[in-house]
């Protein structure tokens, strides 16, 4: 259409702030608007989510030197008014007596280019008579947005949705906020308002608020306005409280994205009743959630379903699961808890079915279908611990102990202890004051006897063997009143993670007498798999007392047993012990199978845990294979998994692997440090073998330094109990092989020498390199990206003049957490100690 055919053009619209985000998106529908079959391009979304302005953008980048126009049709009150507006806003002159409706298609006819038809959701009626423009132009293309789906054949829909948020592990370094839109475009508004805004000083709350509202470009930019008078964090907490928080008083913002209450409320009331009731329902979720839930616990049909995606206020992900936004979830929440005997119908229906998921997933978490449980469980996994939580809260006891030994396996296969840690505790809190009082019974010390084992085999991943013992013992005299077996699961049974506290503690003739009787209770009993695991720690026993055949012949039996039951994730822990067997009698191409074996199942099943431990068997493999180079990578990435875990005796066996392959780089200075680290973790634990065998590296390191200071350490190693016999050996060959003369160590306990051990690994400081080292086998100079994330952060403390307890109290972590971290700082830097490595770090802008 000419320009004398028309008067006054409906041009595109300008914004008074700039678009921010959705590069992904407006490449992908630029790509759709070209493609001449898509004339009908549907932006859908929930109310805020941004679809006018990406709209309009798109509109910008259409192909070709065609027109472009836009029409508003929000203040077009009915379907019957849309003709009539559309000829208004696009000068489309009207007159005679035909309908206005012909009157438009017949003058759209010769029109090319694009229409941008903006807010259509109140006007679904009329979307047939835009079939009809789309016939009558065939060079007119339409980008519609709109909260509903129009339903037409005609139509490719294209979803908006919330912009990318920062994931868990995203930190505050520089430039973060441009790395992710939704945080990128916070920021810019607040900046607008507050130019003194510190996005690194307000990371945390800007993050939270980012994920609260799922990203969502209205509830950003009402958030943003509150800068003007409170932090990120505080505004994050009252958009968490109260929706109705973001509202703005802005002049030029359109009354409808005033008030994010308001805007859901308008698709609220375009709602029917029984859509109504299943939506509220429907908040009782929390994350993805299937057809068949939804319909238990929400009354929702497929059809209820399928109406509420087509509203944009469920979104469909792939795989065929629901997921609510969570600002819509906290509008509809309100609207349930206006009805209390609803909202609790819906919350223990929600309740009893996690419960019941989560207990049919026991089965396959123990056999074949491990790896589709733990996927099924992970998807699910916010529910569930909403079901845990409504479970506990209601004294559902029942329901409790269902879902006790599937949770704890799923955290221990995905190595996430702290997390198992932090759940089971707060629930034994619970279960515990109500077992304590009159009105206990028998199910709840039956879900109290489960949950001291499980929590405490968490406390044995995480070092913490006094707790775990201490749990323990509650748990077994629990056992002997209630006059009950052990439950199916994974090591059920108290005395097996005692058993392997001993063989931690290096009281080899303790594991396996603890494991020998379980072997006889759980062959009578049936107990699969307790069995399995009870030659396991056999295994271990005769391993540490040099008992090789015996050793062989029990982890065998535990492997045959986990390959019956199709338990792939134990079976790892059995090659491992395999493995080392055939490395204790010099067949290392064989052990290294074993572990690689073992590595590639624990890499399947994600466990971040059974990988670092299979890494540290292969750095001892290289070791041992004279391929020093090979050690240090291999330790060095075990050591990075266990940092992750906060796993403190495995990062202390890791940390020792790197001393050892340091040692045999003749690279002393790096050895010592690795050793003392590794030291003061293991002597934390306590874990007495590891202890030894760290103090038999030292030995080795300053041997020639202090010969009979280090003889009586490898003196004292040989004798002591806990040893091993692969250590016990390699002290018996140190004192060999140099002629020293053992002399007293000077101290009677373990605890005395390791004292000694670390002082003298602390004032005899070996350098860097060894005398007639060519410097090319110096450290690089120290980058940026050398120091963990975690390291970052504990420097940044020792900056501010923190001390290692305080430190450890704002992580939230132990003093030798802090102090292993203080040693790798100094390691990286060439520093020896706080002072000089917040100044060396000042100089290499790592502050």
């Amino acid at each position: 259409m000419g320009p004398e055919e028309r008067t006054r053009p409906a041009r595109l619209p300008v914004f008074p702030t700039p678009f921010i985000g959705r590069e992904r998106e407006l490449d992908e529908l630029t790509e759709m608007l070209a493609e001449p079959v898509c004339r009908l391009v549907a932006l859908v979304g929930p109310g805020g989510a941004g679809k006018t302005r990406l709209a309009v953008e798109a509109a910008r980048r259409y192909p070709g030197e065609v027109e472009r126009f836009f029409v508003d049709l929000q203040p077009v009150e009915s379907a019957a008014a849309l003709p009539a507006a559309l000829a208004a806003a696009l000068s489309l002159p009207l007159s005679g007596d035909r309908p206005p409706a012909e009157q438009v298609v017949g003058a759209l006819q010769s029109w090319s280019g694009l229409l941008v038809l903006d807010n259509f959701e109140h006007l679904l009626p009329a979307a047939t008579f835009l079939s009809h423009v789309l016939q009558a132009a065939p060079r007119l293309t339409l980008l519609v947005t709109s909260r509903q789906a129009l339903q037409l054949r005609s139509e490719w829909l294209y979803p908006v949705g919330g912009l990318p948020v920062p994931p868990d592990e995203a930190g505050p370094e520089a430039g973060a906020a441009d790395k992710y839109a939704a945080t990128r475009l916070f920021v810019t508004r607040a900046r607008q308002i507050r130019p003194d805004f510190e996005t690194v000083a307000e990371w945390d709350g800007v993050v939270r608020l980012c994920r609260l509202v799922g990203g969502l470009p209205l509830a950003l930019e009402l958030a943003a306005f509150w800068t003007r008078a409170l932090p990120s964090a505080t505004i994050a907490d009252e958009v968490q409280d109260n929706l109705a928080f973001l509202s703005t008083t802005l002049r030029d913002v359109p009354e409808r994205h005033r008030n994010m209450a308001a805007v859901f409320e308008q698709s609220w009331q375009r709602l029917g009743a029984e859509q109504q009731r299943a939506f509220a329902r429907l908040s009782v979720f929390h994350g993805p959630f299937g057809a068949d839930a939804a319909q238990a616990v929400g009354a929702a049909s497929l059809a209820t379903l399928a109406a509420l995606v087509d509203r944009s206020l469920l979104s469909r992900e792939a795989g065929g699961h629901y997921r609510l936004h969570p600002l819509l979830r906290q509008f509809v929440a309100r609207k349930l808890a206006a009805t209390p005997e609803e909202a609790q119908a819906a919350r223990t229906i929600h309740t009893r079915t996690y419960a019941a998921f989560l207990a049919a997933q026991q089965g396959p978490l123990l056999g074949e279908g491990q790896l589709e449980a733990l996927a099924e469980i992970e998807r699910r996994l916010d529910n569930v611990r909403a079901a845990w939580s409504q479970a506990l809260a209601e004294g559902q006891m029942a329901l409790l102990q269902q879902m006790v030994v599937p949770l704890s396996l799923f955290f221990q296969f995905r190595s996430r202890y702290l997390e198992g840690a932090e759940l089971f505790e707060a629930a034994l809190r619970s279960v515990d004051a109500e077992a304590g009082e009159e009105r206990a019974t028998t199910q709840k010390e039956q879900v109290l006897v489960h949950l001291l084992l499980e929590l405490a085999w968490l406390y044995i991943r995480l070092g913490r063997l006094e707790g775990a013992e201490a749990l323990l013992q509650r748990s077994l005299h629990l056992y002997d009143r209630l006059q009950i077996p052990p439950v199916p699961g994974q090591a059920t049974d108290p005395l097996l993670p005692l058993g392997v506290i001993a063989l931690m503690r290096g009281d080899y003739d303790e594991a396996g007498r603890l494991a020998e009787q379980v072997v006889g209770s759980a062959a009578s009993s049936g107990r699969m798999h307790d069995l399995s695991f009870a030659h396991y720690v056999r295994a271990q026993a005769a391993f540490g007392q040099g008992n090789f055949a015996a050793a062989d012949r029990n982890a065998r039996a535990a492997h045959r047993l986990a390959r019956e039951a199709g338990d792939r994730w134990f079976i790892a822990y059995c090659l491992n012990v395999v493995g080392a067997i055939a490395a204790a009698q010099g067949a290392f191409a064989a052990a290294e199978r074993h572990y690689e074996a073992a590595y590639e199942i624990r890499r399947a099943f994600g466990d971040p845990e059974g990988m670092a431990v299979t890494l540290s068997r292969l750095g001892e493999a290289a070791l041992a294979r004279d391929e020093p180079e090979r050690a240090r990578r291999t330790f060095s990435r075990s050591v990075e998994l266990y940092r992750s875990l906060d796993d403190r005796g495995g990062l202390a066996a890791a940390l020792h692997g790197l001393g050892r392959a340091a040692l045999t780089q003749n690279r002393p200075g790096a050895a010592r440090r690795h050793l003392q680290q590794a030291l003061a973790l293991a002597a934390e634990i306590p874990f007495r073998p590891l202890a030894l065998a760290i103090i038999t590296s030292a030995a080795e390191l300053l041997l020639a330094q202090a010969p009979e200071l280090a003889a009586g350490w490898l003196a004292f190693v040989k004798a002591h109990p806990a040893t091993n016999e692969d250590i016990r050996s390699r002290a018996e060959r140190l004192l060999e092989s140099r002629g020293a003369q053992p002399a007293e160590p000077g101290h009677d306990s373990l605890a005395g020498v390791i004292a000694g051990v670390a002082v003298a690994l602390e004032e005899r400081r070996a350098p860097e390199l060894a005398p007639g080292e060519p410097t090319a086998g110096a450290a690089p100079p120290i980058r940026a990206e050398a120091l963990t994330e975690r390291e970052q952060e504990v420097l940044a403390l020792l900056a501010r003049g923190l001390t290692n307890r305080e430190i450890a109290q704002r992580l939230d972590v132990v003093v030798g957490t802090i102090k292993a971290h203080n040693h790798n700082i100094y390691g990286k830097l060439n520093v020896d100690n706080r002072v000089e490595a917040v100044n060396k770090a000042r100089e290499l802008e790592l502050l």
